[in-house]
């Protein structure tokens, strides 16, 4: 039976504790999103690797049977919310792209995926993650952009969190940094991409540059970018908790209206529940 999926609250990012650095299990997700009155909700926790690599901040690539069925179990005990079951991926050269596509897609069996960067490599082989204490060199920021645009051009993602989570790590704007936003903005256009306005990033707070106050993200110049560009866009909650849910979601709602930004949440879920039933 197909399901109208207008008009409804719907939230696609989201962890549980299989990823280390959140709390609860799908069940409990879902019991919280029917208090919060969302209508679909959708996991996407870390994807695991074969080689368990970046598994400080996710789960081991062991668990991924185990994180299906508790989302299989979940979908049971809630009939009356749709749920979805998915990963937030990386691009990984090494591995292509056929492993989303063909291996989380196809033989797990996944109903979507999201992209995100959260970790690169620079030239002396020294790793860094998105969420570390910044402000980074222009080559980590030359690498995020890098391995952002990678994420989009190789991988079957119905949308991009965090695009400018590695904002984060940079004190105030600059032309590389512009141009490189710029390039983001204009794959995801391209790709018909939506771009995620990340609850998270709000519920991180924010901190004092030059006298001004901000987000570590979502970061104003980036999204005058995007709605300069023409981008759609996708509110994720990103919560790792059961309460995260809300938090910060209206908010998110606000920001993307003030920019004249079109949220399309229920369009990506409408698409992943076409998929899903064929």
């Amino acid at each position: 039976m197909k399901q109208n999926c207008s008009g409804t609250r719907v939230n696609l990012h989201t962890h549980t504790a299989h990823c280390r650095h959140a709390s609860g299990l799908p069940a409990d997700y879902c019991a919280a999103a029917l208090e919060m009155q969302f209508n679909i909700l959708g996991f996407s926790d870390h994807a695991p690797y074969p080689d368990d690599r970046f598994h400080g901040s996710r789960m081991f690539f062991s668990e991924l049977e185990e994180y299906r069925h508790e989302i299989v179990v979940a979908q049971e005990a809630f009939p009356q919310l749709k749920v979805f079951a998915g990963l937030e991926v990386e691009y990984c050269s090494d591995l292509g792209g056929a492993y989303c596509s063909d291996y989380l897609l196809g033989e797990v069996g996944l109903d979507y995926l999201i992209g995100a960067a959260h970790f690169v490599k620079i030239t002396d082989g020294s790793m860094h993650p998105f969420y570390a204490d910044f402000p980074a060199t222009p080559e980590i920021i030359r690498a995020f952009i890098r391995q952002t645009l990678e994420t989009m051009e190789n991988l079957p993602i119905v949308y991009l969190a965090h695009p400018d989570g590695f904002a984060s790590r940079v004190e105030r704007m600059t032309p590389e940094l512009k141009s490189g936003f710029r390039d983001i903005v204009a794959l995801a256009v391209e790709r018909n991409i939506p771009l995620e306005i990340n609850a998270n990033g709000v519920r991180r707070g924010k901190f004092v540059i030059d006298g001004c106050e901000r987000y570590r993200y979502p970061w104003t110049p980036f999204w005058e970018i995007a709605a300069e560009g023409g981008a759609k866009v996708v509110i994720g909650s990103d919560a790792h908790h059961p309460q995260h849910l809300i938090l910060q979601y209206d908010e998110c709602e606000e920001f993307a209206k003030s920019f004249g930004l079109p949220v399309v949440n229920s369009e990506i879920a409408a698409e992943i529940l076409r998929k899903k039933e064929k």
